[in-house]
């Protein structure tokens, strides 16, 4: 699996570009976003971060 990882607002998102999924990331788990338009908006109003940069936002190391 291919991964991007997102951070927009205050949420930390995962693009799977095999699957074309993306899915908010939350603490131990993920949650699939199925709206449209919310892909849309992340995707294009949000940076592209590293892995470590996730994992770290996730926990709450990093502002």
């Amino acid at each position: 699996m291919a991964e991007l990882f997102f951070h927009h607002d205050t949420n930390t998102y995962l693009y799977d570009t095999n699957l074309l999924k993306l899915y908010r990331l939350e603490g131990n788990r993920s949650v699939e976003i199925d709206n449209p338009e919310i892909q849309h908006k992340v995707r294009l109003n949000s940076a592209e971060i590293s892995r470590e940069t996730a994992f770290k936002l996730m926990n709450g190391c990093c502002t």
